[in-house]
């Protein structure tokens, strides 16, 4: 499915209307540091390939939606069900950063968005905003849904520098 008219100025207009609150990031709410470990486990999973350790932190039925963008630079949206196989093998290195973090939190629930750059095996592969949905579950974080764009064409720099040197 591609990205209309229609469809980017709904997007324009939540987003502008959620902005007030997108920009607030609770850092002295109590679970503050609990949801930010997740976000931060959810990422050494993947530089590890800790497959199992990844379907822990996912609830079951979890949604992405991907915003991919295409060699003439629109964006199409793909969307599964997230279902990770902790038996399955993971050989790439892969690291992602974020900077520009936001993180929402009201009771049992926290939205997280950032700007990101993703790297595999030392090479860049591309940047782009993640949006992670997170619900508290008994006493534990979850990540429940996630929304990222993936960006290939001018992918402004990263404020982190290249991969290895900052």
């Amino acid at each position: 499915m591609y990205i209309t008219p229609k469809k980017s100025l709904t997007l324009i207009v939540i987003i502008s209307l959620a902005g007030p609150a997108l920009g607030q990031t609770n850092e002295d709410h109590p679970e503050y540091s609990s949801v930010m470990a997740v976000i931060l486990d959810w990422t050494t999973t993947m530089e590890t390939g800790d497959l199992a350790g990844r379907k822990e932190l996912t609830i079951d039925g979890a949604m992405i939606q991907r915003l991919v963008q295409q060699e003439d630079g629109s964006f199409q949206l793909n969307s599964q069900v997230r279902d990770i196989d902790p038996i399955q093998t993971n050989l790439n290195i892969m690291v992602e950063r974020y900077w520009n973090q936001k993180l929402l939190i009201e009771e049992q629930l926290a939205v997280f968005m950032a700007s990101y750059d993703f790297w595999i095996n030392g090479e860049f592969s591309h940047c782009g905003t993640d949006v992670f949905d997170l619900v508290k579950i008994d006493s534990d974080w979850k990540l429940g849904n996630m929304m990222y764009t993936i960006q290939r064409i001018d992918c402004p720099p990263s404020p982190l520098g290249e991969l290895g040197k900052e």
